[in-house]
This record gives structure tokens, sequence and C-alpha cells, in this order.
């Protein structure tokens, strides 16, 4: 008979408790691992709705090396002319990062150059457009409210949608778990 020890997540839902032994904690299970040298997950398509309509929902669980000191792109969508975007990048020897969109001519629809982050914990990044603000949340606080400029709306076509970046000069390092990307109500991504 096979017999587990650990039992359910405990409340920070990080950690599985182990009645004999040392609990588990979730950052190595079920975890995108990206060792800050040109890793990159391609995704098959992403909510349009981002830069078109400013309703869509990104959520993660996040852990940020701080070690690499480079800028580090975390989600990385760019259009054919790479002027537009939706880039979520961490600073170069900070630990903030930018979360920035905006459209082919340059336009800025949202942005935020300095949302800080604790290096080397694993929490829960949650980004809300409701077509007025995008809400940034760690772990369900709130720590930014960014305007969305109507105006600059615009439908992307875009080239690259990636999680990580192949560019050495911003390789990701650190983990990701439970992606999920939602425009409007249709779900794009779940990994």
């Amino acid at each position: 008979n096979l017999t587990s020890w650990l039992t359910t997540p405990t409340t920070d839902g990080k950690t599985v408790s182990n009645i004999k032994g040392t609990d588990a904690t979730l950052t190595g299970i079920n975890t995108l691992s990206f060792d800050g040298n040109n890793d990159k997950i391609e995704l098959a398509s992403v909510a349009y709705e981002i830069t078109a309509t400013g309703i869509f929902e990104i959520e993660m669980d996040i852990l940020i090396d701080d070690t690499h000191t480079n800028s580090q792109r975390i989600i990385w969508f760019y259009e054919t002319s790479g002027n537009g975007f939706v880039r979520l990048q961490k600073n170069a020897n900070n630990n903030n990062y930018v979360l920035w969109a905006r459209n082919s001519d340059q336009d800025q629809i949202f942005k935020s150059n300095n949302i800080n982050f604790t290096p080397d914990v694993l929490f829960n990044l949650k980004i809300t457009g409701d077509g007025t603000n995008v809400v940034v949340k760690h772990d369900n606080s709130t720590v930014a409210t960014l305007s969305i400029t109507t105006a600059n709306f615009a439908t992307l076509n875009y080239v690259e949608m990636s999680l990580g970046d192949d560019h050495s000069l911003y390789a990701f390092n650190g983990k990701m778990s439970n992606f999920k990307m939602t425009g409007g109500t249709t779900l794009h991504t779940h990994l």
C-alpha cells in the first residue's frame, strides 16, 4: 500500500504539510523553471483584448530570482513592426518590474515602471483589466492600479508571444506555474 504523508495545502497555498516530517514546498511541483539562459515558451495565441478593449486577466504563481542582474522578460508579446507590445519585465539591478502595453504607433495604453516584488519568494501575480484600469495584485493585495488610455486601443498582429525570452540580455530566471490568460470571457491560455 502506498501512503502519502502529505496532507492538504497550508493556508498560504504554497506548502503541503507533511505529518511525518518536513513540509513540501510547491515551488518545485508542476512548475516551469527558467534558468536565465535563453528559455522561452511560445504561446499559440494571446488575448487580443489586452490592447483592444482592456478587458483581460493574466494570473500566475511566480518566483523571480534576482541573481540575474539584467532585465528579465517574463511576458513578451510583440507585433510585426516591433512598436506595439505587451511586456512584463523585471528591471535591471532592481527588485521591481515594468508592466507596459502600447500600440503600433508607440502610443501607451497602460504602463507602470516600478512595481516592487520580493525576490526569490513565490507569490501569486494577478493582472486584471476592466477596460478603464489595470489592477495588479500580489497574493491578493493590490500593489498597483494603472489607468488605461482607451483612445490608444488597437488590435495587434503578434509575431512573438512568449513567456520568457530567448535573447540572452533579457532571459528570465525564476519559476512560474498556474499561468492563465483570459480576454473578455474567453480563456486563451492555461499552463
